[in-house]
């Protein structure tokens, strides 16, 4: 090994240790996209000094003639080892004057970082910066006119062919030929941001899905920027009077803020001010560089050959490494010049070594003083920080006082949609379905009220012939007190009726008469401790009618009227890094919502879960135990047990490993021959690794699954899966083999497929994917497939996506059941 390799190496690891002058480099990336440009800058530090010192940032913007425009301090933030990236919209201001909002233009913007402790500047960079046109959003108060439109939105259209050729198959649900329209512009009506929503296609048919949408809903998220922005000017003014109202607000926020963070703390506060706590959590703070030095790959090279030395000759003692220096040196002069490197590095390394199990041993013990200490700071930085922190949520913005009543109500607006809707409930209520209709939530204060109305879209058939329900009217709604997302206690009641189409023939009409459904419910939530536990209930009782149609009989075996109960119970406990949850659900048999249509009822489920990370793992593990015939009107009642166990594994240089393994058993109370027992485990491990192979990027994937049946049902399947893939700028690789062999009491199904796909840019613009896939089953089945994607810019946000298959099928020696399948489609995209 050359000299030049020595002195290259020994220059390494001065900068490491910090023996030459410490140097901050700084590369700045502003983003002309917005006016306000102080809070929005990313700059990338690289630090190569010893220390991690506590510094702040002052930054200024100027005109081209030297006029200063805006100036800020920033809160102090430490300067950590090597390269850090840090954006200015995530650091809090403590100083700030100037303008608020600069207009399009040329601009000079400059960054000083200062060592807060002794007030040296550590560097400085300055770079021209350009506010573009539209860049600024119109306060509320400026919007002119009934309409504005902002600069967000897609508009897609969408074409697909699809073709079955060589088939003798009778009744192919298949790929359809096709063509859709999507569209969901965002514009400003009356001050008010709304997005709307146009969903058209040839899917739709007279007796099928109602698939066809158009809404109109109101974009909470533009809205609250909206308000944020106008609080922000609003406060900029009346902040300079320390006695106005807005001062006063801010400063009562401030310290409710901040005692709130610190009552979080608990215990923690007085071991904070323990001089010896303190200590220790400088020396975790000092060796904390010590994992990113020996994660180098000169060090780990090191590392990996002084074991090897000392495991076989023993020269971790400094005499005997003299010694055996000597002797190679003498014995074998070429050997002895190869280690040169090592002897002069593996004592370092050796050294590291110590260090990082003194590090790990302070992680293991100071890790939630740790993280009580960067709560702490997190706390005063509420009092110290920039006072735009305080008009970011809903909450904030009310109590500040900035807003007037219209806004106000706006803000609190959680929902409000017009048109096809879907709405959102508790899925004991009100879920899987689609309204044409209204759908509207509001929470402001301490109240709460939500309101949906609408018709229920036409329902889905399973064929021309086979309808699977009713449309109809449904209404529903929600009021309590509290936050949605937090402490509250809502009312809720549903009220629907499905309505018989007098257009479709008898044969076509459901099985059942139509019916009118009542339900109504309480729900409530509880957060104790700081939010680390949560409390959750409900209960609904629900009253289903059915008409009586010409033969005089009813849904309900004769009985005009269905009764049942549904409640559920959960709570969630949060213990450092360890989570414990439970919950119960019971639904009665008699229990029916025509909000939710899908959901199971005449079932009882108790189960809960604890999950847990460690620094590399994590655990996970459940049990359920679900039982039906709750009020005994069947023959039989039937229990199932599961349980399941999940670790995570995910060292960082080697690969992860991730198992699951989940046995249930499933048993009914009979104790004739129709008697049910049946024990079923699912095993599943899959393992990874991403490492380089020259200028690729490779992965590699490893997954078995095992099913085994043991009961009524003998069953034992293995399946296997493998992936590789390679990956490069401009194009990749990939290779998956699927191997599935099961045995069961009647026979066995073995099955095996190949996959060969790979990608490649064209032109830098062009981006194409091409595959082919081979399937066999039974050595019976052959399945051939052949697919290509691309995708294409064509002119600015326009793009066009392409994508074509073909499929065929070829049993073994027979004619019947053989077909292909062609699908191209072509979908033309426009962002704005």
């Amino acid at each position: 090994m050359s000299y030049k390799f020595l002195y290259f190496f020994t220059f390494f690891i001065l900068i490491i240790y910090g023996n030459v002058i410490a140097q901050l480099a700084i590369q700045l990336s502003p983003n002309p996209q917005f006016s306000n440009v102080q809070s929005n800058w990313q700059a990338t530090f690289n630090w190569n000094g010893n220390d991690k010192p506590q510094v702040f940032g002052l930054g200024t913007i100027q005109t081209q003639e030297g006029e200063i425009l805006q100036q800020w301090k920033t809160a102090p933030f430490q300067l950590q080892r090597g390269r850090q990236e840090i954006q200015g919209n995530k650091l809090p201001l403590v100083q700030q004057d100037g303008m608020t909002n600069l207009h399009p233009g040329n601009y000079s913007f400059c960054l000083v970082v200062i060592d807060q402790g002794n007030q040296i500047e550590l560097g400085r960079v300055c770079q021209s910066v350009q506010v573009q046109e539209g860049s600024t959003t119109l306060p509320l108060e400026k919007q002119k006119g009934l309409l504005g439109l902002q600069s967000s939105g897609y508009a897609r259209l969408s074409m697909q062919h699809a073709h079955l050729a060589d088939s003798s198959l009778s009744g192919y649900y298949g790929p359809q030929s096709f063509a859709r329209m999507e569209a969901a512009p965002k514009f400003v009506a009356l001050g008010i941001p709304l997005e709307a929503r146009l969903f058209l296609s040839t899917e739709e048919k007279g007796l099928r899905y109602d698939l066809n949408t158009i809404s109109l809903n109101f974009d909470q998220e533009a809205w609250l920027q909206m308000a944020r922005e106008k609080a922000q000017q609003l406060l900029w003014e009346q902040l300079k009077d320390s006695n106005s109202l807005a001062a006063q607000n801010l400063a009562f926020l401030r310290e409710q803020r901040y005692q709130e963070a610190m009552q979080k703390l608990g215990p923690y506060t007085k071991m904070l001010e323990d001089s010896s706590m303190l200590a220790q959590l400088k020396e975790l703070e000092e060796l904390d560089h010590i994992e990113s030095i020996l994660d180098h790959p000169l060090m780990q090279e090191t590392g990996a050959k002084w074991e090897e030395l000392t495991d076989k000759y023993g020269i971790d003692d400094p005499e005997r490494l003299a010694s055996f220096k000597d002797s190679l040196r003498i014995h074998d002069p070429e050997a002895y010049r190869e280690l040169v490197p090592i002897f002069a590095r593996g004592p370092e390394w050796q050294r590291l070594q110590e260090k990082h199990q003194r590090l790990q041993q302070l992680q293991q013990k100071l890790a939630p003083l740790q993280q009580a200490k960067k709560q702490h700071q997190a706390a005063e930085a509420i009092r110290t920080g920039d006072w735009r922190q305080f008009v970011q949520s809903p909450e904030d913005l009310q109590a500040l006082g900035v807003l007037d009543k219209k806004e106000s109500l706006l803000t609190s607006v959680k929902r409000l949609g017009f048109g096809n809707i879907f709405p959102r409930s508790s899925p004991l209520l009100m879920e899987g379905i689609s309204l044409k209709g209204v759908d509207v939530a509001v929470n402001p204060s301490s109240w709460y009220f939500s309101f949906t109305a609408g018709k229920i879209q036409q329902p889905a058939f399973l064929s021309d012939s086979l309808p699977v329900g009713y449309s109809g009217k449904l209404v529903s709604g929600q009021m309590g007190l509290g936050k949605e997302e937090g402490n509250h206690l809502f009312g809720s009641f549903l009220l629907a009726a499905e309505k018989e189409n007098a257009q479709l023939p008898d044969s076509l009409q459901p099985a059942w008469p139509a019916r009118k459904n009542a339900v109504f419910g309480l729900e409530g939530q509880f957060l104790l401790w700081q939010d680390a536990l949560r409390l959750k209930g409900e209960v609904y009782q629900s009253i289903l009618q059915a008409q009586i149609d010409n033969s005089g009989d009813t849904l309900f075996n004769g009985q005009p009227e269905a009764k049942g109960v549904a409640m559920a119970i959960e709570g969630e406990l949060k213990i450092g890094k360890t989570l414990l949850a439970g919950r119960m659900l019971r639904l009665e048999p008699g229990y029916y919502s025509l909000g939710a249509p899908f959901l199971l009822t005449d079932r009882l489920r108790y189960e809960g879960r604890i999950n847990h990370s460690f620094e590399k793992l994590q655990v996970g593990a459940f049990v359920r135990r679900d039982r039906d015939n709750l009020l005994p009107r069947l023959w039989t009642r039937t229990s199932v047990t599961s349980a399941g166990v999940q670790l995570t594994w995910r060292p960082k240089k080697a690969p992860y490993l991730q198992v699951n393994l989940m046995p249930y058993y499933q048993q009914n109370d009979r104790q004739d021959s129709l008697a049910f027992r049946q024990l079923t485990s699912a095993l599943t491990a899959t393992s990874g690794y991403s490492y380089e192979l020259g200028d690729w990027r490779a992965s590699s994937t490893l997954t078995y699954a095992q099913q085994l049946g043991r009961g009524k049902s003998i069953f034992d399947s293995h399946l296997l899966t493998a992936t590789q893939g390679l990956y490069k700028q401009g194009g990749s690789l990939q290779a998956t083999f699927t191997r599935l062999s099961a045995q069961y009491t009647s026979g066995h199904n073995r099955t095996m497929g190949i996959d060969l796909s790979g990608s490649l840019s064209l032109f830098k613009r062009w981006t194409n994917s091409v595959g082919l896939a081979y399937l066999e089953e039974q050595a019976e089945t052959q399945r051939y497939s052949f697919y290509w994607q691309g995708s294409l810019p064509i002119w600015k946000q326009l793009n066009l996506q392409t994508q074509a298959r073909y499929d065929r099928y070829a049993p073994y020696n027979q004619e019947l059941n053989r077909f292909s399948e062609y699908l191209f489609l072509a979908t033309l995209s426009y962002q704005w």
